[in-house]
């Protein structure tokens, strides 16, 4: 079973990771890769190649020299203006990055920032410390990094994670409240930014990626069926009522064909529950939870309904997922960006439990390792990731800030064209409502696995709702 929840997890993962910045409508099969001037390769599914790539590389970074790190005063550049607190100058001539995801150091966002940051400091280097991706089923990645900070490891000065509840619990992150240029950068972003890297007024990450998650509505059934979807905030009872209208039979054979969601998208919907549920009644800091309750059980025996009434099914042995499927009156969507939000999408808010305004996001944070021995040189490299140079160089970055440059819109003249003014306003109340679910993986998968079974089970909502409670608190116990 514990394998199976994964398998179906990760599933999931990789399904909606295809649709990044892209809105789904290119897999990454289609993606090009490109060199620009200074020898990097990017992707260039999102990146105006000439205007972002050439024009500012060669004209402005030319203007960083070695002479950078000896006075930083006589250049004019802003790249230059960190405002850190120390200087650079005593760290030591590597800066090691480690990560478990390939993908993120392959991102153009990662690449553009090591280059600004290697000229800058033509003397330092950049190193990926890039830890092999092929672990046992079962091990938890950040937990055993975790252990190897708590244990003095020194290795790596930055590490990349989307799960930071194990290095906030144990403190093995290096507050980066101390660094000025930094606060100042999460101050101009969206509110929901700078809320998600703070604890207690630590800041234990700054965003490398954030993404939410989102419908799109699926406008050629609509029409057919006649039916309107929600344009604000609605909760998981209209998801049901709407599940009910979606359900018609559109070929006249008498046999109802249409879902409001494709066949096997239960993954988003008990994550997005679960999610939510646990952002109100699970507090991992003070070890308290609070599954055994009249809401939870409520929220169980209407995904029971939703099932019982083929209003969603999963797929069928041999059937294959299909991402954008006609007959879905909603897609699912993980955007991180604004590109590809044009007029040709409809962009439609996730349920929410009843009586709360918030949605899951997911963010993916540069940490400091506590140990290390170059913190003013990591510090360095973040303040260039969130600077307002790497802002222009990144679609990906510039909506996470409050004021976006969007009159050059040469950056999202695929996928759509430019942005639509409701697409971003979606975009950016998701992210300023949005919460980073706080929990270990242990507990996500007892409450995963206790809400799939239950779909299919005899066992009655309150009695599903008793026994995921004992887990949790099991696991919240255990030393």
């Amino acid at each position: 079973m514990y394998r199976r929840i994964i398998a179906v997890i990760l599933t999931v993962v990789l399904i909606l990771s295809l649709a990044a910045c892209s809105g789904s409508q290119t897999a990454d099969k289609t993606r090009d890769v490109i060199d620009d001037p200074e020898g990097a390769q990017v992707s260039a599914k999102t990146i105006d190649t000439e205007k972002l790539l050439s024009t500012p590389l060669k004209q402005e970074t030319q203007q960083i020299s070695s002479k950078a790190e000896i006075n930083p005063s006589d250049s004019k550049s802003s790249i230059n203006k960190s405002g850190l607190s120390k200087s650079v100058k005593a760290s030591g001539y590597t800066l090691t990055i480690h990560t478990d995801n390939e993908y993120s150091i392959k991102s153009p966002e990662f690449l553009y920032t090591k280059k600004l940051f290697e000229k800058k400091y033509p003397s330092k280097t950049v190193k990926i410390d890039l830890e092999s991706s092929s672990k046992p089923i079962g091990v938890d990645y950040d937990k055993e990094l975790n252990k190897k900070i708590m244990a003095g490891n020194k290795s790596f000065d930055i590490f990349l994670t989307g799960s930071p509840i194990y290095y906030i619990q144990n403190k093995t992150y290096h507050d980066l409240s101390s660094y000025p240029s930094l606060i100042s950068a999460l101050k101009k972003m969206q509110d929901g930014v700078e809320k998600n890297c703070t604890y207690k007024n630590a800041i234990f990450g700054v965003p490398f990626e954030i993404a939410v998650y989102s419908w799109q509505l699926n406008e050629s059934l609509a029409t057919k069926l006649g039916i309107t979807a929600p344009k604000g905030l609605w909760t998981w009872e209209q998801f049901y009522d709407l599940a009910r209208k979606a359900r018609k039979d559109s070929d006249g054979d008498g046999k109802a064909d249409t879902y409001l969601v494709q066949p096997g998208g239960s993954g988003i919907i008990l994550c997005n529950m679960a999610d939510q549920y646990a952002q109100l009644h699970l507090d991992m800091f003070s070890k308290k939870a609070s599954y055994n309750t009249t809401k939870f059980i409520g929220m169980l025996k209407l995904l029971k309904k939703l099932y019982s009434e083929d209003l969603l099914r999963e797929r069928r042995a041999g059937e294959k997922y299909v991402a954008d499927d006609k007959n879905a009156l909603l897609w699912q969507r993980r955007e991180n960006c604004y590109d590809g939000l044009g007029k040709n999408r409809n962009m439609v808010y996730l349920p929410v439990i009843q009586g709360n305004k918030w949605y899951p996001i997911n963010l993916e944070y540069f940490v400091m390792n506590k140990n290390s021995q170059n913190k003013e040189l990591a510090a360095e490299f973040m303040q260039l990731h969130l600077s307002n140079y790497s802002k222009r160089l990144s679609p990906s970055i510039e909506q996470y800030y409050k004021e976006n440059d969007l009159a050059d819109k040469s950056v999202f003249k695929e996928n759509g064209g430019s942005p639509t003014k409701k697409n971003m306003d979606v975009f950016d109340n998701m992210l300023n409502c949005g919460k980073v679910t706080i929990q270990n993986r242990d507990i996500a998968l007892a409450v995963f696995d206790g809400m799939f079974n239950f779909i299919n089970s005899e066992k009655s909502a309150e009695e599903t709702a008793k026994k995921i409670d004992q887990k949790v608190k099991a696991i919240l116990n255990r030393k």
